[in-house]
């Protein structure tokens, strides 16, 4: 595979629900790269609007996802998990971690090469979750919720149609959350899946973790990886046998730079976001 070369522009897409704002790319190092237009179609803005997530262009990503302040709280997220405001970011430290700096980067769920999963060509980053440097421990909310970690909302995204919209919603009023402990050489790491069990009440923390003997989560740094810049991930659901999902790929480093790997052809102009 061939690092990439450039990225495809993009403007930013409309805010979708909740208040004005200026933008939802607040990175202080300034404009995205790219020019040309990435617009979402009509029922993903409509869908957008009626879910309170936000649509952030292919181009935008590394913007949106590696800012110092989360994007403007949704409607949802106000009266819903009790984000008022945009949240201050703090960089958790993995990325001073040499095994392990690419993981802390943005990477892509690159299945094109193993097996199609429903987050196929999904950009998120890890930048921003709880990490215990002493306990090899990460602690992330993919798409946020009530008390998680600040700032972890627009952090990851979701297809932009109505599935991911809803998967959003309900992971972050679940307080859906991975718990990940990592080797000693930061070469594999396991997740543990942990949720309230009830979106009804999103206040709950997510203290009920899911069984590892029903469901768990692996991810091993390949042969050819020495940064974390590769990932095998691996599923086990239900007693079926472990399987490969798909690659975890970086494509921007910790600080925005260019990763090793490129965005795989196919892959959404736009996405959807947790706000």
């Amino acid at each position: 595979l061939k690092p990439s070369a450039s990225r495809q522009g993009g403007q930013r897409s409309q805010d979708m629900c909740g208040p004005r704002r200026q933008s939802l790319m607040m990175v202080s190092q300034g404009a995205p790269e790219a020019t040309a237009a990435a617009e979402a179609s009509f029922w993903q803005r409509t869908i957008a609007n009626c879910c309170c997530v936000g649509v952030v262009s292919r181009a935008e990503v590394r913007n949106v996802l590696l800012a110092e302040r989360a994007p403007e709280p949704s409607l949802l997220a106000r009266c819903c998990l009790c984000k008022c405001s945009a949240e201050e970011r703090v960089a958790n430290g993995l990325q001073d971690i040499p095994g392990a700096r690419g993981f802390a980067g943005i990477t892509v769920q690159d299945g094109s090469v193993i097996d199609m999963t429903p987050t196929q060509n999904a950009l998120e980053t890890t930048k921003w979750a709880l990490f215990d440097k002493g306990e090899r421990t990460l602690l992330l909310s993919p798409y946020g919720r009530f008390g998680g970690p600040p700032g972890s909302s627009g952090a990851w995204t979701a297809p932009p149609n109505l599935g991911g919209a809803l998967a959003i919603n309900a992971a972050r009023l679940c307080g859906y959350s991975y718990r990940l402990r990592f080797s000693e050489d930061f070469r594999q790491t396991t997740f543990q899946v942990l949720c309230n069990l009830c979106c009804c009440l999103p206040c709950v923390p997510p203290v009920f973790p899911a069984p590892m003997s029903l469901v768990r989560f692996e991810a091993t740094q390949t042969e050819r990886s020495r940064d974390g810049t590769e990932w095998l991930r691996q599923s086990f659901l239900l007693g079926n046998p472990m399987a490969n999902r798909y690659l975890l790929r970086t494509v921007h480093g910790p600080d925005g730079s260019p990763g090793p790997y490129a965005v795989p052809e196919g892959a959404p102009q736009v996405y959807f976001i947790a706000r």
